[in-house]
C-alpha cells in the first residue's frame, strides 16, 4: 500500500528486442532502479496491468510471437507467471475493460505487410475464457485510431477510448473517442477530440 509502480518496455539492443521493466516511483516523484520483471525470448511491449478479485495481471503486447498473453503476479512487482495465451494471432496493443461482468478486449490486428492494421473488439465472460470476436468486426481500419493508446475510462459519466493517430508515422499522437454503444451486438463510437 502506498507505492506507485510504472511499468514499461526497455528494449535491449543488443538482442534486439523489449524486456517489461518496471520502478518505483515515490510519492515526491523519485524514481527506483530500473528492474527487468519480464523477458522472453521475443518482443514485450505495451504492458496493460490492472487487477481482478484481488490479483495482480499483466498483458504485455507478444505481437511477435503471434500471441496475446495473460500473466498473473505471484511477487508483485517482480514475479510473473503466464496463465493463459487468449488469442493466437498478429495483434497489439490489447486493452482490457470489464464491464457488467463482460470482459472487453480492444487489440490491434495487424495484416501481412501492406495490408494495414484494424482495431477488432472480443469479449467473454471469464478472464480467462475464450475471446468471442464481435459482430461489428473490425471496429476500425481507420489508421488514425486503430492503435490503442491506454486505458478505457469513465470520463463526466462518458465511456473514452484513447487511440493512437498513426497517420504519417507510429504514434505521431493522440485522440479521445466517446464509446457511444458498447454491446455484444453492436459497438458505436463518437469523433476525436484531443
Amino acid at each position: 500500500a502506498g507505492h506507485q509502480w510504472l511499468f514499461f518496455e526497455d528494449y535491449v539492443y543488443c538482442k534486439s528486442r523489449g524486456v517489461i521493466a518496471c520502478r518505483e516511483v515515490s510519492r515526491g516523484g523519485q524514481l527506483g532502479e530500473i528492474r527487468t520483471v519480464l523477458s522472453r525470448n521475443y518482443h514485450l511491449s505495451h504492458p496493460f496491468v490492472f487487477t481482478y478479485n484481488g490479483a495482480i495481471y499483466m498483458i504485455p503486447e507478444s505481437l511477435e510471437n503471434r500471441t496475446v498473453e495473460l500473466y498473473r503476479a505471484v511477487d508483485f512487482p517482480w514475479k510473473w507467471t503466464l496463465e493463459k495465451v487468449l488469442y493466437q494471432g498478429r495483434a497489439a496493443d490489447t486493452t482490457l475493460f470489464i464491464a457488467d461482468g463482460i470482459f472487453w478486449f480492444f487489440t490491434t490486428v495487424c495484416a501481412p505487410s501492406g495490408e494495414g492494421t484494424c482495431l477488432c473488439l472480443f469479449y467473454s465472460d471469464r478472464l480467462d475464457g475464450e475471446w468471442n470476436p464481435h459482430p461489428n468486426n473490425p471496429i476500425s481500419m481507420d489508421v488514425r485510431d486503430a492503435c490503442a493508446a491506454g486505458r478505457i475510462k469513465r470520463h463526466h459519466g462518458k465511456l473514452v477510448r484513447m487511440s493512437q493517430d498513426c497517420c504519417g508515422n507510429y504514434g505521431h499522437t493522440f485522440a479521445f473517442r466517446e464509446v457511444i454503444a458498447l454491446s455484444q451486438t453492436d459497438y458505436k463510437q463518437g469523433q476525436a477530440c484531443t
